[in-house]
């Protein structure tokens, strides 16, 4: 059985440790082809990338962070590209078409190599670019996506990557209308118990609370959040912010009686329940994330200011973190969270007015920010990314522009880049060949693709890698161990626990539900240290160092 983890990445400053370098010039001259690194995915040690290399439209690259490596792999003047959908069993899943010749938008999909692009379905995805960020989920093996045949409008589709296996699940807002609900893309859908759980609007109830095990007669509303009569079509409780929680789905959701609170549901509609109403008006939790067994997230507090919540999944363990009143922090209404040297970090505001990194476990006392240097930001950090020494991240203060790197410990934060370099800091980084990817401009070159390399300058520190959104808990351990996982191919089979000697412990695991994997009968083992192995199926391998009781 196959599980799935998500990888992320950060940044640091105090003085330029390692100035920029670009990859290659795609656009020569100011205007740039401008990487479209949100849309990015990450094989190995390879970025898939859409990019504009002339003015009339995107094409796919592959990149591992050299000039020499970074390739066309499809497009041109008759195929271009809106937008990556995702890998799945090491190929890339793409949508493209001649835009420019009115031909509709097909699926494709290709296995890395240049000219190697195939098509998987002539469906008609349509030439009308009304989905900027890709809502896709894999479970079992078929990629599940959000689609336009032309005929029914954005629904919901499927493909295993073949054409037989391509096909629309179900027009859930019948015609041409479409079920799509304007949500954070980014969560638009989990999956529990083989069903994916998603938002969808139709016309008689409205955007409600919907499930899937990937056929029509499969497909159905889970719940009328919002029983009220939509006022206009595609509104109703309009579900987001998706996350898998102890054997439950949680989501934010709306309701006349109370606004946008936090739910869950357990796929039925008499377990589909109010977790707690935050505050009047909207609560509007997001950014759902699951850390040390808890469920945390961002949501406005009373008569304050958006902040940090945590929730055991009741009403009574549902608390406030630290309220901004208090000296907490004030996050993003659309936050998001990032595991970092087993804490939280975020970028949010400090009750100076400043903008900082901060970071918490769990408690109000540990819940604090970093010191900026060398001198406050004026703008967000942005596009956090954690790996094994460092957190990295974006600042685009025009006092203090670039990219930086900072550890759990204060006054330990360092720009990475020159003052000639503006990185885009609405586009994501990545960690490439113990690389940072980032998409930026030096003054000449218009927003490209460039690499800011050698960070790691502790010669003693293990080798630097994108971190795992993988938790371990607890850490000490007696017993059992838990694994909270989230997007990316696990491979169970490759997890395994070893000594110091290198010898592999005789224990089991059992899936607790899609996000959850626990390893028992640790009882027997002596105290001391071991090692967590697991492996992706992009063959990835991460060692997590554990601590037994």
């Amino acid at each position: 059985m196959k599980k799935r983890i998500l990888l992320l990445l950060l940044l640091v400053s105090t003085s330029t440790l390692q100035a920029q370098n670009l990859v290659t010039d795609l656009r020569p001259g100011m205007d740039g082809s401008e990487p479209v690194l949100d849309n990015a995915f990450q094989r190995g040690n390879d970025l898939f990338f859409l990019a504009n290399p002339d003015g009339l439209g995107n094409r796919l690259y592959k990149s591992d962070g050299t000039s020499s490596n970074t390739v066309l792999l499809e497009g041109g003047s008759n195929l271009m590209l809106s937008m990556i959908l995702g890998i799945m069993n090491d190929e890339i899943y793409y949508i493209a078409g001649d835009f420019l010749g009115g031909e509709s938008f097909k699926l494709y999909k290709t296995n890395g190599t240049p000219g190697a692009g195939t098509l998987v379905s002539d469906f008609h995805q349509g030439t009308d670019f009304f989905i900027t960020y890709p809502m896709t989920i894999i479970m079992n093996d078929v990629l599940y996506f959000i689609g336009n045949d032309g005929v029914t409008g954005f629904e919901l589709w499927r493909t295993d990557g073949t054409g037989a296996g391509t096909y629309l699940v179900k027009d859930i807002n019948p015609g041409i209308e479409s079920c799509l609900l304007l949500t954070n893309g980014k969560q638009y859908f989990t999956q529990l118990n083989g069903f994916i759980y998603f938002g969808a609007a139709e016309p008689v109830n409205g955007a409600e609370l919907w499930k899937s095990d990937g056929t029509e007669a499969g497909t159905t509303m889970v719940a009328n959040i919002d029983p009220t009569v939509p006022s206009i079509p595609n509104m109703g409780s309009n579900p987001a912010f998706f996350c898998t929680y102890n054997n439950e789905v949680y989501f934010s959701a709306y309701r006349t009686v109370d606004g946008r609170e936090l739910w869950k549901t357990d796929g039925t509609a008499n377990g589909t329940v109010l977790v707690k109403d935050i505050a009047a008006g909207d609560g509007a939790p997001s950014g759902l994330i699951v850390h040390n067994g808890m469920l945390y997230f961002s949501a406005y507090h009373p008569n304050d200011n958006y902040t940090l919540y945590k929730s055991n999944g009741t009403t009574a363990g549902t608390t406030v973190v630290k309220a901004p009143a208090a000296g907490g922090p004030t996050t993003n209404s659309d936050a998001k969270f990032h595991i970092f040297k087993g804490k939280l970090f975020f970028d949010a505001t400090s009750n100076d007015g400043f903008y900082r990194i901060w970071y918490s476990d769990g408690s109000a006392a540990g819940t604090a920010s970093l010191p900026s240097s060398p001198a406050v930001f004026t703008d967000y950090p942005s596009s956090l990314l954690a790996t094994t020494n460092y957190l990295y991240f974006l600042s685009g203060d025009s006092n203090n522009p670039g990219v930086y790197r900072t550890t759990e410990v204060p006054n330990q934060m360092a720009r990475l880049t020159d003052v000639s370099f503006t990185a885009n800091v609405f586009q994501p980084i990545f960690l490439v060949n113990n690389c940072l990817v980032v998409r930026g401009d030096n003054g000449t070159t218009g927003d490209e693709l460039y690499t800011v390399c050698n960070q790691n300058t502790d010669p003693l520190a293990i080798d630097e890698k994108p971190l795992l959104d993988l938790e371990v808990f607890p850490n000490p351990f007696s017993e059992t161990i838990s694994i909270h996982i989230d997007t990316e191919e696990l491979l169970t089979d490759n997890i395994y626990l070893t000594g110091l000697d290198g010898k592999v412990m005789n224990c089991s695991y059992v899936i607790k539900d899609p996000s959850t994997l626990e390893i028992s009968g640790l009882e027997q083992l002596s105290s001391g240290l071991y090692f967590l192995t697991v492996q992706l199926q992009n063959k990835q391998v991460y060692q997590i160092k554990l601590t037994k009781k």
